[in-house]
C-alpha cells in the first residue's frame, strides 16, 4: 500500500521488504525516489508471473507438437479439447 506524503513523494507503508536499506529512515519505512525504483520493486513481484505464463504457453506448444506427430485425428481432438478448456476458463 502506498500513501502520498505532503511533498508529493510516495511513501512505502507495508512493502518494506522491497525497499533497500538505504531508503529507510527512522520516521518512515522508505520513499520511492524515482520511477525506476518503483519499476524495480514491481518487477520483483511480476517476474514469477511472467515465468509461469511462459511455461504454460510452452507446455501447450509441446503438447500440440506431440499430438501432431501422432496423427491428424489426435491433433483435431486436441484442438476441440483446447476450445472447451478456454470456454471453461472464460466462464470461471
Amino acid at each position: 500500500r502506498f500513501l502520498m506524503s505532503s511533498n508529493g513523494r510516495y511513501e512505502y507503508v507495508q512493502l518494506d521488504t522491497l525497499i533497500s536499506l538505504s531508503h529507510r529512515t527512522a520516521s518512515t519505512v522508505g520513499y520511492c525516489d524515482s520511477p525506476w525504483t518503483e519499476l524495480k520493486a514491481q518487477m520483483r513481484l511480476l517476474a514469477p508471473s511472467i515465468a509461469i505464463t511462459f511455461i504454460q504457453y510452452s507446455s501447450t506448444v509441446i503438447t500440440d507438437s506431440i499430438a501432431g506427430h501422432l496423427g491428424q485425428f489426435e491433433l483435431a481432438s486436441l484442438a476441440i479439447a483446447y476450445t472447451f478448456m478456454r470456454l471453461a476458463y472464460g466462464v470461471l
